[in-house]
């Protein structure tokens, strides 16, 4: 009977055991797996130091190797820029030699697309390459008269970067007073995150002024906000464009029953606002 106790318990003691390097196998797996890649990256920076004695024609060699071959490419993107445009631009492919992208000259060709705000390029030895790629994103659009395509998306820093397709969206606010000499210039830079500042002004203005469907601006720099409701120009004039902003926030809201009456506001004289009128209705008995 204690025979056969001590086998029971030596056979309770090898499956607990048994049991036991059962759950220890992921973390022995893992350990392995570390290994294995520390190995791997330590042959990797080993081979490429002996590049260096071996001279031009091991490296060559090494270019070409199979071990080198690209065939992960990460595009890391969001907007409208489709994988397969950024592809062709960046003129990466899988199957090509890692060593043969040159970052530099990839970041280059992709910040050179009219969408694309900014490139980075990360190589990821030894078959990958991540791509990743920011837009600009339009707060507004700038019309150029004169030339075949006169709309263009503008940034909220001021910065023209594409045309306006035939079915891209135009639900935004419109910036004139420039043509394309000027943007192309760069003399109008100014002038534009004048206007694009003046945008994210009225914003806060909003429950006032409504949508703003314009904004102008003159060759003297001299600012004049049109909402789409009331439809009547705010000249605004090239000072602190908050503060007379909030002047005429004040007043507006009065006024909107005689919107058909009102030829133009300005806010910039005197801190007061000046509302001009087409006529004086006949009911004030002008």
């Amino acid at each position: 009977m204690a025979r056969a106790r001590n086998t029971s318990r030596r056979s309770l003691v090898s499956r607990l055991k048994g049991r036991g390097n059962r759950r220890r196998r992921p973390e022995g797996a893992i350990r392995r797996h570390a290994w294995r890649g520390a190995v791997a990256a330590s042959s990797l920076a080993a081979l490429i130091a002996g590049v260096g004695w071996a001279g031009p024609s091991a490296w060559v060699a090494i270019r070409a190797h199979d071990y080198f071959v690209l065939r992960d490419i990460v595009v890391e993107r969001r907007g409208r820029m489709s994988e397969e445009a950024i592809l062709a631009a960046a003129r990466v492919r899988k199957g090509m030699s890692i060593w043969d992208v040159d970052a530099a000259r990839v970041e280059g060709a992709l910040e050179r697309l009219p969408w694309v705000r900014s490139a980075r390029v990360r190589r990821e030895l030894p078959r990958r390459v991540v791509l990743r790629v920011r837009e600009h994103r339009p707060a507004a659009i700038v019309h150029l008269p004169g030339v075949a395509q006169p709309l263009h998306y503008v940034s909220a820093s001021g910065r023209v970067f594409a045309p306006v397709g035939l079915h891209d969206g135009r639900d935004f606010p419109y910036v004139t007073g420039f043509d394309r000499d000027a943007v192309q210039s760069g003399t109008a830079a100014s002038g534009l995150r004048a206007a694009m500042l003046t945008l994210r002004t009225a914003a806060r203005y909003q429950d006032a002024l409504g949508t703003i469907s314009e904004v102008h601006v003159d060759a003297t720099g001299e600012l004049t906000l049109l909402p789409a409701r009331p439809a009547v120009p705010i000249l605004l004039g090239a000072g602190d464009v908050d503060a007379t902003l909030a002047r005429v926030a004040a007043v507006l809201p009065g006024w909107r029953e005689f919107e058909d009456t009102i030829h133009s506001l300005r806010g910039d004289v005197d801190g007061q606002v000046i509302v001009r009128l087409r006529a004086v209705p006949k009911e004030w008995g002008a």
